[in-house]
């Protein structure tokens, strides 16, 4: 998992004037990054959703390194 790189990719293409970045990109970054990972949709682990996933659909989870991180402060 690389938190820098995503953080400073965030910056570098959303922060400034002129630059942008969509929810997808933001995505595809992620999972490059370790941080969503791909699965399958499931109602029972991942809960009601609003986008009209149904059972077995693609879906993006957070990875197990990441929610571990979630618990770590930053330095």
């Amino acid at each position: 998992m690389n938190l820098t790189e995503f953080a400073r990719w965030a910056i570098e293409n959303g922060a400034f004037e002129g630059t942008s970045i969509d929810g997808a990109e933001i995505q595809d970054k992620a999972e490059a990054c370790g941080i969503l990972v791909k699965v399958r949709y499931n109602p029972a682990i991942h809960g009601e959703n609003s986008v009209g996933a149904e059972p077995g659909d693609p879906w993006y989870a957070f990875t197990n390194e990441f929610k571990d991180a979630e618990d770590v402060a930053i330095r």
